[in-house]
């Protein structure tokens, strides 16, 4: 996601010069600036007065013959180009000391708060490449390694978490004992691996609805047309057993 943390460095940038744009059209221009604008037309004006006095001599020589018509449109040329010089001093110098328009202003804060905008698209963009659990969890097991491309169109998930500090058992209660479940029914469970340690637990869901069984014995006496209703319990705290372990459960049915 380095291009992405790149396009939020850009988008800050934008911002900081955005509001130093704004900050110099609220403070006006400076008193140097004002100063410099000055200089440059009293330079703009001795300009003037000296290509005046030039083509003014050039005008006297050329009624008395002493110079061509050529030369003294030449002294015309620069005096003309010396005036517009000037105009233009003028110009720059009312824009110094005039103060910035309401308009001008609005557009900067209008550009300003768009820079402001990206920054936040570029962070939310930023953030969509980070994979943050739902739940406080462990990694259970990882379906993807470093360096792989993912995708919210992916069916393939990238890590497996689970919240250990309560394990639960999915069971398949018979249809024909689910009129004895009750919330909070005491059970226990155990595992072959475990020999006969008992883990005990509590029902806490019941299903509402009966469906096909999700675990198979392999008995040949068991019956596969028969529903369940999946119930869960939650084992007490202190118990261990790997996730994903299949164990057998008993409920305590009240006599």
């Amino acid at each position: 996601n380095d291009d992405y943390k790149a396009r939020i460095e850009i988008a800050k940038g934008q911002i900081h010069e955005r509001e130093a744009a704004l900050e110099r059209l609220r403070n006006g221009a400076r008193v140097e600036e004002k100063r410099e604008a000055a200089a440059n037309v009293r330079e703009a004006e001795a300009q003037v007065a000296s290509a005046r006095a030039e083509r003014d001599r050039r005008q006297w020589l050329l009624t008395r013959g002493a110079i061509s018509k050529s030369e003294f449109e030449v002294s015309d040329r620069d005096f003309r180009t010396a005036q517009a010089r000037l105009d233009a001093t003028h110009e720059r110098q009312s824009v110094s000391e005039t103060q910035t328009r309401p308009e001008d202003i609005r557009r900067a804060e209008a550009e300003l708060d768009n820079a402001r905008a990206q920054l936040t698209e570029a962070e939310a963009v930023l953030a969509k490449t980070f994979l943050r659990s739902p739940i406080d969890g462990r990694v259970l097991r990882k379906y993807r390694k470093a360096g792989e491309s993912v995708s919210v169109v992916s069916a393939t998930p990238v890590l497996a978490i689970g919240d250990l500090s309560k394990l639960r058992v999915r069971v398949d209660v018979d249809e024909t004992d689910v009129a004895h479940l009750a919330i909070g029914q005491k059970a226990y469970v155990t595992a072959e691996a475990y020999g006969d340690k008992r883990f005990t637990g509590h029902v806490v869901r019941i299903g509402q609805a009966l469906g096909r069984k999700n675990v198979r014995t392999d008995e040949p006496s068991e019956r596969v047309d028969k529903k369940i209703l999946e119930t869960l319990v939650e084992l007490d705290p202190g118990q261990t057993l790997p996730v994903g372990l299949r164990v057998d459960a008993f409920l305590e049915f009240p006599k």
